[in-house]
């Protein structure tokens, strides 16, 4: 562990501030010694069941046998160890660890220094607010100063946690009042008086927070912006030398982030999409007639827009406020996207207006771009009514347009250069060759479009001299695709001598693949260098083929939100979207 450059400022939120909010993101740890620590010897039980006394027992067994054992065990376990102790320390970087979503990079949200250290790792806005990973319900009960006789999580959630915990559901509950339960950093909930909290599936992820023994923040351990990591090498790649101890977990099941949502109004909000659909929640709900059936995106709130419960609309969620808690607040002010109202069962109204910040985003991906590559991604989309034809005449128009509209590394094709003659001087213009870069593209396909293999017609008409014999099956990171690399005379944009690398990613056929896939596949674009990545938007099946959706049934107001998920991540991480 390398020492920082500086002491971390500490930053104020309260309309107030020692210190930008970029001053953390440019003093994180360094020259830390990044290693990977491999869990699987552990031999965990899945069993979300299992009690945190049991995960503590296999823990200490684990280090107890491997004392006897090879050097690469006994380092092993002495790592898992230091990784263990630096969060309940304090005074280290944060710690990478699986999750079934993604990777985390955690730190103990009780402990604001080490809460600085990963906006600071991450480079993360110091506004953003961070989710706290517990490993129970019990464990969380805990944190917030409740008991089994008399349960701190609020009412509307209890049924809720009971069904899709352990998993990947948020939910935001009102900061403990002081004296009750542990006293969270301010750092970890950033302008609010709110926090999100989950626990997670992955038996690794609950065995660290049981041995450690703390509540967990830990946002995606990734470099604010860039896709999401989903294997432990996604992580080192990007915070190597930042923190001392990446935990291995292997490749994260479902591939997106947890979904956040907001049960203290009504409706219900979900404030950022995730791994729990809105459809499933909507389910359940109407299978116990609650309020989770009406559950609606709050990602998508705007300023001054009314929501709607069954067919009519809410009184403005300011008015309501106001009216209740006869604050003399304005209700011709609005608040940030998803506020906080009361709950269902009129808890926690106490929760003023003046709390909360109205430019701090109330979850984590509200605000921000996120999950970009390195490279210019296209993202199509098109109507139902589309023909397949259609939609790829509008994807390959579009290359050819950026072909066309190249412009050679910045070298004009003359340049002034003088000779001395005897007689005189005189300036001759002498030509110069442009440099020509070769072009590696990027092709992500779902639902609609075609492999890659399928479309060497379409190539042919960009690139006139290609006769496809470079087109050949691959596989990377266990996904199957296409590769297809061009040695060509010229192009469409009339450029010579272009070597053209074209890798098809395929993610699937489903939304649960599609989410898997799509973070390792936009990351593998950044490994080949991709200049441009070209995205199939993915959607319902019988929309792709053409086909009307049927509405007739009970879930089909859902039916066109079973990639809604994915198209959130796809949007943030586009450069453009194309109505193909």
């Amino acid at each position: 562990m390398g020492p920082r450059k500086d002491k971390l400022p500490q930053a104020s939120f309260n309309g107030t501030s020692t210190a930008s909010s970029m001053d953390t993101a440019k003093m994180p740890y360094t020259n830390c010694h990044t290693r990977i620590l491999d869990l699987k010897p552990l031999n965990l039980p899945i069993d979300s069941a299992t009690p945190d006394s049991n995960l503590r027992t296999i823990y200490k067994s684990y280090i107890a046998a491997s004392r006897t054992k090879d050097k690469h065990n006994r380092e092993n376990a002495s790592n898992l160890q230091s990784a263990i102790t630096s969060l309940t320390t304090g005074i280290a970087p944060p710690v990478a660890f699986p999750t079934e979503t993604v990777y985390g990079l955690g730190a103990d949200a009780t402990n604001p220094q080490s809460i600085s250290g990963i906006f600071a790792a991450k480079g993360r806005p110091a506004d953003n607010p961070l989710i706290v990973h517990v490993s129970s319900i019990e464990h969380l009960e805990r944190c917030l100063g409740g008991s089994e006789e008399q349960s701190a999580i609020p009412d509307v959630y209890r049924d809720l946690v009971k069904q899709f915990w352990p998993g990947p559901l948020t939910i935001l509950i009102p900061v403990p009042e002081e004296g009750k339960g542990v006293k969270f950093a301010a750092n970890v909930h950033p302008g609010q008086k709110t926090i999100g909290f989950r626990v997670p599936q992955s038996e690794y992820a609950r065995f660290l927070i049981a041995c450690a023994d703390r509540p967990i923040a830990a946002p995606s351990a990734n470099s604010s912006g860039k896709p999401s990591p989903t294997t432990a090498q996604h992580v080192y790649d990007d915070l190597k030398g930042k923190v001392n101890f990446i935990l291995d977990g292997g490749s994260c099941d479902v591939g997106v982030e947890s979904t956040v949502i907001d049960g203290l109004c009504d409706p219900p909000l979900i404030l950022r999409p995730g791994g729990l659909s809105k459809i499933e929640l909507r389910k359940w709900g109407r299978e116990r007639d609650n309020v989770w059936q009406h559950v609606e995106n709050g990602w998508e709130q705007k300023k001054g827009v009314k929501r709607k419960r069954n067919g009519e609309e809410k009184t403005s969620v300011v008015e309501v406020k106001a009216a209740r808690l006869n604050a003399g607040v304005n209700a011709s002010v609005d608040v940030f996207e998803s506020p906080t109202t009361r709950s269902p069962a009129d808890e926690h109204s106490e929760l003023h207006l003046e709390h909360d910040r109205e430019d701090a985003p109330r979850a984590p991906g509200m605000k921000y771009k996120h999950y970009a590559p390195s490279g210019r991604m296209f993202l199509f989309e098109s109507g139902p009514q589309q023909s397949k034809q259609s939609r790829l005449d509008a994807v390959h128009a579009r290359i050819g347009e950026l072909m066309k509209a190249q412009e050679p590394e910045n070298i004009p094709p003359f340049r002034n250069i003088k000779h001395r003659k005897p007689e005189n001087d005189s300036i001759k213009r002498t030509r110069v060759e442009p440099v020509i870069h070769d072009l590696k593209i990027g092709v992500l396909t779902s639902t609609s479009w075609p492999p890659l293999v399928d479309l060497q017609y379409e190539w042919q008409k960009l690139y006139p001299d290609w006769g496809g014999d470079d087109t050949c099956h691959s596989v990377s990171d266990g996904k199957s695709g296409y590769s297809m690399k061009l040695s060509v005379e010229h192009d469409v944009a009339g450029f010579a001598r272009r070597q053209v690398e074209v890798e098809n990613i395929d993610l699937g056929q489903d939304a649960v693949s599609v989410a898997r896939n799509l973070f390792a596949a936009l990351r593998r674009c950044d490994e080949l260098g991709c200049k441009w990545i070209f995205a199939e938007a993915p959607s319902h099946p019988a929309a792709a083929n053409g086909s009307v959706l049927d509405r007739s049934g009970p879930d089909s107001q859902d039916e066109d939100d079973e990639f809604e998920t994915v198209l959130e991540r796809m949007r943030k991480a586009a450069s453009e979207v194309v109505q193909a």
